[in-house]
C-alpha cells in the first residue's frame, strides 16, 4: 500500500486500444504503478448524490464501502480498511477526488509514489479533473479502430456493432483532441499502439519525460504481481500485455466490407489525423438503424451527461 504516493495521471483511450499494455510499460519505471482499472468516475454522479460531500466523520466508511461497491463490480483487490487508512493519511477533505486517490494509492506497492489509473472512458472527465488537479497527465492510447472492432469481437464482452464502435472511437478521439489543444503537450501524451508495438522503449521514454521520472525501466518482478497485479485474473484476455512485445498483428480475421466501411465513412477523418490508412473516397456505409441506432444513441447521450456534470464535488 503506497502511503501518501500521489496520483498523477491518467491512462485512457477506447477499449482495447492496447491501455492495457501501456500500463505495464509505465510500471516499469521507477517508483511508478497503475492499479486495475476501477471504473471510479463511472459512478462519480452517483456517489455525489447519496453523500454530503466533502464526507465527514462516519460517512467517510459509509462512502469508502460504497464506492467499492460501484467500482469494477464490487471486485477490487482492496479492502475498505486499507482505503480508509490510505484517506487518513491524506489529511484533507474527503472529496471524489481523495477518495479516488486513496483507492488507488490503496492497491499500489509501498515505493511507488508515482500513480495512474487506467479505465478507458475516464477520458471523457478529462476537462472536469484537469481543472480540479492542475498537475494531472493524461496518456490517451489510440488505435486504428478497424483492429479495435476486431479485437472487441475476440473478447466475451466486447462491442460487435461497427455503428456503436464507430460511435466511441470518434468520440474518444475528439475528447482526446480537445484535451491535447488545450491542456498542451506537457500534460496530455497521444501514443499510437502500432507506435508502441514497434518501439516499445521509445514509448517508455515519452511516458518517463511526461511524468518527469527517471527513463531507466525495469521488467516487473513476478512476485512484485502475485501482490500487485495490474488487472483481475478473470480478465485473462488481458493476460498477452505482460508477454514480450511483438510487432506481428494477432490474427483475428477480416473485417466484412460493409463493416470496414461503416468505420471508415464515420472515424475517416480522425483515422488520417492520427496516421492510419483511409481511401481516397471511403464508400459511404449505410446509416445505423434499430439495435445499432440505440447503441449509438446511447453511448451519446452518456458522453453529452458527463460533458454537463460541472457540479460534481471532486475536491
Amino acid at each position: 500500500m503506497a502511503e501518501n504516493a500521489e496520483l498523477r495521471f491518467l491512462i485512457a483511450g477506447t477499449a482495447r486500444s492496447g491501455t492495457t499494455l501501456v500500463q505495464r510499460l509505465v510500471c516499469e519505471l521507477p517508483g511508478v504503478w497503475v492499479p486495475p482499472e476501477t471504473h471510479f468516475w463511472s459512478h462519480a454522479e452517483v456517489l455525489a448524490s447519496e453523500f454530503d460531500w466533502p464526507v465527514q466523520g462516519d460517512d467517510r466508511l459509509r462512502v469508502v464501502e460504497r464506492a467499492l461497491q460501484l467500482s469494477a463490480g464490487g471486485e477490487l483487490p482492496v479492502t475498505s480498511a486499507a482505503v480508509m487508512q490510505q484517506v487518513a493519511a491524506r489529511n484533507r477533505r474527503t472529496g471524489l477526488w481523495t477518495l479516488f486517490e486513496s483507492i488507488v494509492g490503496a492497491m499500489s506497492p509501498p515505493d511507488r509514489t508515482v500513480l495512474g489509473e487506467k479505465t478507458p472512458n475516464h477520458l471523457f472527465w478529462w476537462e472536469q479533473l484537469a481543472e480540479a488537479v492542475p498537475l494531472l497527465r493524461f496518456v490517451v492510447v489510440v488505435r486504428d479502430p478497424r483492429d479495435v472492432l476486431r479485437s472487441h469481437r475476440s473478447v466475451p464482452w466486447g462491442e460487435r456493432d461497427a455503428h456503436a464502435l464507430a460511435e466511441r472511437w470518434l468520440l474518444h478521439q475528439r475528447a482526446a483532441f480537445d484535451a491535447r489543444r488545450i491542456l498542451g503537450g506537457d500534460r496530455v501524451l497521444l501514443l499510437r499502439y502500432e507506435d508502441v508495438t514497434s518501439d516499445p522503449a521509445g514509448a517508455q521514454t515519452q511516458l518517463a519525460g511526461l511524468l518527469g521520472v527517471p527513463d531507466a525501466p525495469a521488467p516487473l518482478d513476478e512476485s512484485l504481481l502475485a501482490r500487485h497485479p495490474l488487472f483481475p485474473e478473470r480478465e485473462e484476455w488481458k493476460s498477452r500485455a505482460l508477454e514480450a512485445v511483438s510487432t506481428e498483428p494477432r490474427q483475428r480475421g477480416e473485417l466484412g466490407e460493409d463493416d470496414a466501411a461503416v468505420i471508415e465513412s464515420v472515424c475517416g477523418g480522425s483515422m488520417a489525423a492520427m496516421r492510419y490508412s483511409v481511401p481516397a473516397a471511403p464508400a459511404t456505409g449505410l446509416p445505423p438503424e434499430g439495435e445499432s441506432l440505440d447503441r449509438v444513441q446511447a453511448f451519446r447521450r452518456w458522453c453529452a451527461g458527463v460533458a454537463a456534470a460541472d457540479d460534481v464535488p471532486i475536491y
